[in-house]
């Protein structure tokens, strides 16, 4: 007979969608798997967020109702937010789950008064950095229930084929003579791509390229006749709510030739370009409400034996240990990043050896192992 404790797992961040938090989910279901008995309600392909969010309630109580649920895990804290009350109505199961850097920071009254208190109906809350525990800290009825594990990566490095190989080298033939800086990620303000290209790229020599690797938006008529209408920080707000890559307007206006954006590309193409990159950038800046949690995208380059140099801000500091697995510059300081870019693209051999120094560090501190062990034993104290 089966004895193992039962966890509803909630998650609208899971794979075949690629991402962070999707990696995130997809190991610890995983791992959680070994040890207890998962019951997923899970979004599905081609399942959008609003219609999951819709009906996710209604999935949750028929599973709590007809069956002996020990504990609830649910993967972010906007998901946690509208599922809270649940505890109220099942008092006697834990609830769990993970909080990101925009599920506590974001910057509406409303939303830090009324909604992110809600959280305090959950048994432990899980921070993916320092950075965000300190956030959640701040709320006096959350603090007693919060912990950090960080996020950690996948030693498994994708191998490319021949055929991949060959195709991605005639694609990308007319960067051959170039030295490539890249950044990865869905081009939203506070990744800094845009004021990357703006003030260090024009600084650089001319045979650099810097390519920004993430999904490009379609611009709408009704984002459009929003942006006319509404306030700009009101825009704002909307944009980082829906999570609208609303930078990518900027990098639009910049014809510098350096600048090139490639769009969404495939897993394998990804990895391609890591490989073929010089450094790896992670421009972070500071924009208000929306904070870099964690920084998983910075682990993605280093365990790829590149040199990261990324922003000296929030939850870069817990993915980037200084001149271990990257380096940590001070955010918009344009002196600082043009001489740091400088000095590794100008001694490729140093920069090979940091690379593989770097890798070798990140695989030994990040793993979805360290995390997901973490993880487990959280619900063995609970649960």
């Amino acid at each position: 007979m089966d004895d193992k404790k039962v966890i509803l797992f909630v998650s609208h961040k899971h794979p075949p969608s690629i991402g962070g938090m999707e990696n995130h989910n997809y190991h610890l279901k995983i791992r959680l798997e070994k040890d207890y008995t998962l019951i997923p309600i899970i979004i599905q392909p081609g399942e959008s967020s609003i219609s999951f969010f819709r009906s996710v309630r209604k999935r949750m109580m028929q599973e709590l109702e007809s069956k002996k649920i020990d504990s609830v895990y649910v993967n972010d804290g906007l998901l946690g937010i509208i599922i809270a009350d649940l505890k109220l109505k099942f008092p006697n199961v834990k609830f769990i789950s993970t909080i990101h850097g925009l599920d506590v920071t974001f910057p509406v009254k409303f939303y830090q008064k009324k909604l992110v208190p809600r959280l305090r109906h959950f048994d432990k809350l899980i921070c993916d950095s320092r950075f965000t525990n300190d956030v959640v800290d701040k709320f006096d009825e959350l603090k007693s229930k919060s912990i950090t594990i960080l996020c950690g990566n996948d030693s498994d490095i994708y191998k490319l084929s021949t055929a991949e190989r060959q195709l991605f080298d005639e694609k990308y033939k007319y960067l051959e003579e170039f030295k490539i800086l890249l950044s990865i990620g869905r081009p939203v303000k506070r990744k800094g791509f845009s004021w990357f290209a703006k003030n260090v790229l024009p600084k650089l020599a001319s045979n650099v390229r810097y390519l920004v690797v993430g999904p490009l938006p379609k611009i709408s008529f009704g984002h459009k006749l929003r942006n006319l209408v509404l306030p700009n920080k009101t825009n704002h707000y909307i944009n980082l709510g829906l999570g609208f890559p609303e930078d990518f307007e900027e990098l639009q206006k910049i014809k510098d030739g350096k600048l090139i954006l490639t769009g969404g590309v495939s897993y394998p193409e990804l990895n391609y370009l890591i490989e073929r990159a010089d450094l790896f950038i992670v421009p972070n800046v500071d924009v208000k409400g929306d904070a870099e949690g964690f920084g998983l995208v910075a682990l993605e380059g280093a365990i790829r034996n590149k040199v990261v140099l990324a922003a000296d801000l929030q939850g870069l500091k817990d993915a980037i240990s200084d001149q271990n697995n990257g380096f940590l510059l001070p955010t918009e300081d344009q002196a600082k990043w043009v001489e740091k870019v400088n000095y590794f693209l100008n001694d490729p051999q140093k920069t090979y050896e940091m690379g593989i120094s770097a890798g070798k560090y990140t695989i030994e501190n990040y793993s979805w192992d360290k995390m997901t062990k973490e993880y487990s034993e959280v619900f063995r104290l609970i649960v």
